[in-house]
């Protein structure tokens, strides 16, 4: 027996682009063929469509737990917890940082920021870049922080409701998950 575990199968997300694109048709088939021989999907929250796998049950939101206190995630990270800056933990995943973006990032200079990629080119504001293999877990940085800068996707969507931590959220207009992860929450 096999089990997909995910709130969206990969051949829905690709499904659009290989209508409009026939070089994704392949992708999408093998996608869907794989999916198709699992024995059940357990489906979480903040999904969208899952049309290649026969049989599914719903499962609540799976999310890890924060551990540490803000003090102490902060210390690791190299803030003084008794600063009153704000801390934003700047999570976008493999989306590029866009042109413009900037100048809005460095009007928040009583802001601190954190994330697990380099500045992005042409922001001044304080930026913290943690190592890619930081033992700092996500989940605690996304509860230590102030506000979550994100994309719509289900990890750290997951962290941000389970640590009830608020976030500015940056739609992705081109992939499938934004708008029914947005419905969702």
């Amino acid at each position: 027996p096999a089990a997909v575990v995910s709130n969206f199968t990969w051949d829905w997300i690709v499904e659009p682009w290989a209508e409009e694109d026939p070089r994704w048709r392949r992708v999408h088939d093998r996608l869907a063929e794989a999916y198709a021989k699992a024995t059940v999907l357990l489906r979480l929250p903040l999904g969208g469509g899952v049309p290649a796998v026969a049989r599914s049950s719903d499962m609540p939101l799976v999310v890890r737990a924060p551990s540490r206190t803000r003090a102490d995630v902060l210390k690791e990270v190299g803030l003084d917890p008794a600063d009153p800056r704000p801390v934003a933990a700047y999570s976008f995943g493999g989306v590029d940082w866009k042109a413009g973006a900037a100048p809005a990032v460095d009007a928040l200079e009583d802001w601190r920021f954190v994330a697990y990629v380099a500045r992005p080119p042409g922001v001044r504001a304080e930026w913290i870049q943690l190592p890619r293999r930081s033992g700092l877990r996500h989940c605690d940085l996304v509860a230590a922080s102030d506000v979550v800068m994100m994309k719509p996707g289900y990890g750290t969507f997951a962290e941000v409701l389970a640590a009830r931590a608020p976030a500015l959220v940056v739609p992705r207009a081109d992939f499938r998950e934004t708008g029914p992860m947005l419905e969702a929450v």
